[in-house]
């Protein structure tokens, strides 16, 4: 019993303030002190004013700290105060608003993190294919290549055999009227010297008529034009050096991801605009306080970017509900007309790709061009001002990506995103 009474006198009930022995062990022996709770000093060392040696019992407000009775006639004089019971409430409301705003926030990071995460995997498998695709292109140049280069060496041999026939036979034929030419000279040599007159004359006329048949074969040089083969491959080389150049040099060049916000004052009375400004929702009701400003679109269920659209850029936005077009735009689009100056796609100055459950086509100046691809619910928008070019992509849930439609064309003003959005449905933008 010593044993167990020396083992707790550094314990006091909640009831009592004094700490002895004997009164530790009459809560041992006294059944009515049984039911006190005994717990150690150290849990209640933080409760006891270490200035006056006295129980906390009352809260400053302006201090924002605990203090004992004697506190409050002595520093915390004339300060706002409460009972700690009565602040333990008003902390712990607010506390359950703190957890609120931090559970927003973990879920906001999760997300975040979640998107991240996808990005990277989409990014990985891109970067894989794309490899892969530049194996491929690359063999088949290589291939193509080396037909080319094989098929010249073909030429060039052939030709040179050609050449080489048609010399050995001019040689030939050169040489045998070379030696007939020497034997007429020996004969023209030893007819110059005789006395003979009638010797001479029969002669002369028969070898003044075989010169001409000697020289009757037309003899013609034969030519390897390798100059010409020569330029065409030397011009051939520099065409691929330049277009390589001119590729590696779009490839190395930075795509920047555009940072998208929806511009509240652009939007149609029945589209509502998140808070932070990354998704726009179709509830079919009005929204007031936006109406008569000059940059909403009144007609159309439609809304632009704040962020101007940059040279060499894309942006990615998952959508759901009935239909939704994604478009670029410049900002001086009609706003208030109701036929198609305002619609996007349907004039000159906007492109856009609808994409709805059942279909999905490109439309600009009214033209429309079907596209058949399955339902795709993200969509992947790029612009390359300076290569004139601008395309649509759908990201798979595995993350695949296909090319729904690619335009050519040239800017002339600066570009927006731009969405429009049938009855029910929604677009988030991706940070």
């Amino acid at each position: 019993m010593n044993s167990l009474v020396r083992s707790i006198t550094l314990k006091e009930s909640l009831t009592s303030t004094v700490i002895s022995a004997s009164h530790v062990r009459g809560h041992y022996e006294f059944r009515a002190l049984q039911r006190h709770e005994l717990v150690p000093s150290s849990c209640l060392q933080h409760k006891i004013c270490k200035r006056h040696n006295k129980l906390l019992e009352v809260f400053c407000v302006d201090d924002k700290s605990c203090v004992c009775i004697r506190c409050m006639s002595d520093r915390h004089c004339g300060h706002k105060t409460t009972s700690a019971a009565e602040a333990w409430k008003e902390q712990k409301t607010l506390l359950s608003v703190m957890q609120r705003k931090s559970q927003q926030q973990i879920k906001v990071q999760e997300l975040e993190l979640l998107s991240l995460s996808k990005a990277v995997k989409h990014f990985s498998t891109s970067a894989q294919a794309m490899l892969n695709l530049n194996d491929k292109i690359r063999n088949t140049i290589v291939e193509a290549c080396e037909k080319m280069f094989s098929k010249v060496n073909e030429l060039v041999r052939r030709r040179e055999s050609m050449v080489l026939i048609r010399a050995t036979v001019l040689q030939e034929h050169t040489g045998n009227e070379l030696a007939a030419l020497k034997i007429r000279d020996a004969e023209l040599c030893e007819l110059g010297q005789t006395e003979d007159y009638i010797y001479f004359l029969q002669k002369f006329q028969a070898l003044s008529t075989s010169g001409s048949d000697i020289l009757g074969f037309v003899k013609e040089q034969p030519s390897f034009d390798l100059l010409s083969i020569e330029s065409t491959l030397s011009e051939l080389k520099k065409s691929l050096e330049e277009l390589f150049q001119k590729n590696i040099d779009m490839f190395s060049y930075q795509t920047d991801v555009s940072k998208l916000k929806f511009h509240i004052v652009s939007a149609h009375d029945d589209l509502e605009i998140s808070h932070d400004g990354q998704k726009v929702e179709d509830y079919d009701w009005h929204v007031p306080f936006r109406s008569g400003n000059p940059e909403q679109f009144t007609y159309w269920k439609q809304v632009l970017c704040v962020e101007e659209v940059k040279s060499r850029s894309y942006w990615e936005a998952p959508w759901s509900g009935t239909g939704v077009h994604f478009a670029v735009s410049y900002n001086s689009i009609v706003r208030k007309d109701g036929g198609n100056k305002s619609r996007f796609g349907y004039n000159k100055l906007s492109w856009s790709l609808a994409c709805f459950n059942h279909e999905c086509y490109f439309i600009h100046n009214g033209v429309k061009t079907n596209i058949l691809t399955p339902k795709c619910s993200r969509i992947e928008v790029y612009v390359d001002v300076k290569a004139r070019s601008l395309s649509f992509c759908c990201i798979s849930d595995s993350e695949a990506m296909t090319l729904l439609h690619k335009e050519c064309t040239v800017f002339s003003e600066p570009l927006y995103a731009g969405f429009t959005l049938v009855s029910r449905s929604s677009v988030t933008l991706c940070s």
